[in-house]
């Protein structure tokens, strides 16, 4: 980041051409009488514009870093060079430019032939190779050269590309002659990297022209030039600000809901916005607290954060001791009468509170930054609204996120503590490094560790699963353990067996509902829990193996049950097939009527990819092998017309006595007896 800038300001005769901005006469003189003619409007020169817009971009950076960025301002008239002020720190202020430029004679005659830039050009160059009153201090302290990073604001009128080529050829040419003469001179201070900004102000007549800005363009591992174009004087400003935000990576903030008491013509009082800038540090709170998005407001010269006003009925100097950051600030618009305002209010000794426009900040009714008086300056101080260490824990209810009872903050306190790094005092650099083992521990035991109680199951079985969550993370098992794991994986195979339910807690809320479910969902995590841990010693891999044994061994149970109930009572036929596999497919979920329907089409396709279906679920979605439901290319028209014709079949009687194809119902009923 530069903290060298020089400005340098193009005296030409069409910069004393009018601009858009108009001076209302009328609004100034207030003690006119009303009888009188209306005093026509004056507009502003392109070259009052330039003025004020040099004077908001060095006014922001005074009040915002005071002296620890240093501008340089020269006026080149006929082309010869004259500096405002100096480096030194007595000259950094707005004061000395403004009668630096009051000073500056009349402007140039239109007719009068222009002179060249250059000369000024090169005196601007050499003044960055002076150093400092910092870096002064910095180059007696050390006998290596101190960084010099520069800058160059050129505000000028140019006709065409060539000219500006030309300006940045002999800008890039003077750098090099300097820095060649700076390396055998002690008293000069060589260019690091400089940046050229050049401010194109054309006269050119366009309606709702658009200030333009080209991209970087590296002229040479010194200089790095921009070139902006503006086409009236309302633009000038809005490009300086925009600028100085750039240069200096400032931010913006918005006051808003400022309560001003309007005139007494127009009774009551209304709510303002002020705009201030500041070194973006003051912005990290809300990035870190999520509320800088909600905040943040776009507008279309730059973004801001809007913070809503918070006075408080009584300043609470507590909260005041509680600041982590402060910085300067400086209003974008400081001769607005809203600024005036609240400058004059803070400056009074008043302290202003500010929030989130919609209260999202820690707690409701504190606010996040307070804006006061120091020494003549405002200052933007940053509240800490995180907890201290001399302060009480938080409650279990304070935290964030859902339901915070759901978390395992007892668990994860055990977790830690087990997991606490030591000085090691005897190692052998052969061997892999305790921290590399540390970090491969931590791996290990988070490849399965819920955050929350709902997340999992097996972790609410502490009583029925305690022996294999306690030994099976240790790096070593005994075969006693091993037994002890073992009985804890035949008790639930038991259980399932049996069709008993899970002992799940009754406030843990679990996604699979149903019993079954609930028993595919614990042997899933079993296997990823045992899995994790198996490359620790023989005993884990035994534990994982008979897990996967009683986890087939139970598939093909339930696999042989199905069969079983379908098979019952003989052969079934293809018609009776069919209808228990509609009957099968309604008793089914939404999800699981798809998923039996895709396992059924690429079972008949035969792209079925048995790998990726698990046991216990192929056992389910495959169809029994007694009862194959491949029909080849049979409908269920022709099964239809196969049943009708078996030799079984038995045909109604009406139809076989009927002398025509219509069998007639009741034909003793039409007698008049029998009526």
């Amino acid at each position: 980041m530069s903290d060298k800038s020089v400005f340098v300001l193009d005296v030409k005769p069409c910069l004393f051409k009018a601009s858009d901005i108009s001076i209302d006469l009328e609004t100034v003189n207030k003690s006119r009488n009303s009888g009188l003619i209306p005093l026509a409007p004056v507009l502003k020169p392109l070259w009052t514009c330039t003025v004020e817009g040099v004077m908001e971009y060095c006014r922001i950076i005074w009040d915002v870093f005071e002296y620890e960025k240093l501008i340089h301002a020269m006026v080149v008239k006929n082309g010869v060079g004259e500096s405002l002020n100096s480096w030194l720190t007595v000259d950094q202020n707005c004061e000395q430019l403004l009668s630096g430029f009051a000073s500056i004679a009349k402007s140039p005659k239109p007719g009068k032939k222009e002179r060249d830039i250059f000369p000024a050009l090169k005196d601007a160059v050499e003044s960055l190779y002076e150093p400092s009153e910092y870096q002064l201090s910095k180059m007696n302290g050390s006998s290596s050269k101190t960084p010099n990073p520069c800058r160059i604001i050129l505000i000028t009128s140019l006709k065409g590309d060539d000219e500006i080529a030309e300006v940045e050829k002999q800008l890039n040419k003077y750098i090099v002659t300097f820095n060649d003469r700076a390396q055998s001179d002690d008293d000069m201070l060589p260019v690091t990297s400089c940046e050229l900004y050049l401010v194109n102000v054309t006269t050119t007549k366009k309606k709702n022209a658009v200030a333009v800005k080209n991209d970087a363009k590296e002229i040479s591992t010194l200089l790095t030039s921009y070139v902006m174009v503006v086409y009236c004087g309302s633009q000038i400003n809005d490009m300086m600000v925009e600028m100085v935000q750039k240069h200096h990576s400032l931010a913006s903030t918005t006051i808003s809901n400022i309560p001003m008491k309007e005139e007494q013509s127009s009774g009551g009082s209304l709510n303002y916005d002020v705009e201030v800038l500041h070194i973006k540090g003051a912005h990290e709170f809300l990035q870190r607290c999520g509320i800088y998005q909600h905040a943040l407001t776009s507008k279309p010269s730059r973004d801001t954060i809007k913070l809503k006003w918070n006075m408080p009925s009584k300043a609470n100097e507590e909260d005041m001791s509680h600041c982590v950051y402060s910085c300067r600030i400086s209003p974008v618009n400081v001769n607005s009468r809203q600024s005036v305002c609240l400058t004059k209010f803070i400056m009074d000794g008043r302290i202003v509170l500010l929030d989130s426009p919609s209260g999202k900040s820690t707690k409701p009714s504190v606010p996040l930054y307070t804006l006061c008086g120091h020494g003549g300056a405002i200052y933007l101080h940053v509240f800490n609204r995180a907890r201290t260490g001399v302060e009480d824990p938080p409650s279990i209810s304070e935290g964030c996120g859902g339901r915070v009872t759901d978390y395992r903050i007892q668990d994860f306190s055990f977790f830690v503590k087990a997991n606490r790094l030591a000085p090691v005092t005897d190692w052998n650099n052969e061997s892999p490094s305790p921290l590399q083992e540390a970090r491969k521990q931590i791996d290990r035991l988070t490849k399965f560790w819920p955050m929350t109680f709902s997340e999992s199951l097996i972790i609410n079985l502490v009583p029925m699963l305690t022996p294999i969550l306690e030994f099976a993370p240790e790096l070593s098992m005994s075969d006693d353990d091993l037994v002890e794991c073992k009985k804890c994986i035949y008790h639930l195979i038991d259980m399932e067996t049996k069709n008993e339910g899970l002992p799940i807690p009754s406030g843990i809320r679990s996604k699979a509902t149903k019993r079954e479910d609930q028993y595919r969902q614990v042997w899933s995590e079993l296997e990823k829990y045992i899995r994790a841990h198996s490359p620790n010693s023989s005993q884990h891999q035994q534990l994982l193996q008979c897990l996967m044994d009683c986890k087939q061994a139970n598939d093909i149970a339930s696999n042989d049950s199905s069969s079983t109930l379908l098979t019952e009572g003989g052969g079934l036929d293809d018609v009776e097939l069919a209808l228990a596999d509609v009957d099968r497919l309604q008793r089914m979920s939404e999800k699981e009527r798809q998923e039996f329907i895709q396992s059924t089409s690429n079972f008949v396709a035969g792209s079925v990819d048995e790998e990726a279906v698990s046991p216990k679920k192929k056992a389910k979605l495959q169809p029994p092998p007694e009862a194959s439901m491949d029909y080849g290319e049979l409908s269920l028209f022709d099964i239809w017309e196969s049943k009708c014709s078996r030799k079984d079949w038995r045909e109604f009687y009406g139809r076989i006595v009927a002398k025509s194809e219509k069998a007639e119902l009741y034909p003793h009923l039409h007698g008049e007896n029998q009526q």
